[in-house]
C-alpha cells in the first residue's frame, strides 16, 4: 500500500538527491581536471615526444585545469534528469510525469518522491499462513 510521506521526509530526500547529483558531477570534473593538468594534448605530445607534463609546468596549468574541470562538473550537474516518476496509490500504476494527473482507475497520480510503500500485515491481506506460528 502506498501512503504519503511527511513534508520533512520529502525535503530530506530532495537534499540527499541533490548531494548525490553533486557528487556524481564532481567525479568527471575531477577526472577532467587531472587529465588537463598532467597530460599534454595529442599535437603537443607528438611534437615533443612525451605525453606527461614536467613538474615545473604543473603550476602554470592549474588555472586552466580548474576551469576545464569546473565546466565539465557544471555540465554534468545541470544535465537534464529523466522526467519524474508518478504512481497511482489506488491501482499502483506508474508513469512518467506528462501533465495528466488522473489515472484510468479514477485515482490521482502522485509524484513517487512524495509516497512510500508500506507492506500490509499478513492478517489484513487474508494470508492463510498468518497464524501458523501461534503456540498450541
Amino acid at each position: 500500500m502506498w501512503i504519503k510521506r511527511t513534508e520533512a521526509v520529502v525535503a530530506e530526500e530532495q537534499r540527499r538527491q541533490r548531494r548525490s547529483r553533486l557528487s556524481w558531477a564532481l567525479l568527471p570534473g575531477a577526472f577532467f581536471f587531472l587529465v588537463v593538468l598532467f597530460l599534454r594534448g595529442t599535437a603537443e605530445a607528438a611534437r615533443r615526444g612525451e605525453w606527461t607534463v614536467p613538474a615545473d609546468e604543473l603550476l602554470r596549468r592549474v588555472p586552466i585545469a580548474l576551469l576545464a574541470g569546473g565546466i565539465i562538473a557544471v555540465i554534468c550537474y545541470r544535465a537534464k534528469p529523466k522526467p519524474p516518476l508518478m504512481i497511482c496509490p489506488q491501482c499502483e500504476a506508474t508513469k512518467h510525469h506528462d501533465g495528466v494527473p488522473i489515472c484510468s482507475c479514477g485515482g490521482r497520480f502522485e509524484m513517487i518522491e512524495t509516497m512510500k510503500y508500506v507492506s500490509q500485515p499478513h492478517a489484513a491481506r487474508g494470508d492463510i499462513h498468518a497464524n501458523e506460528k501461534q503456540a498450541p
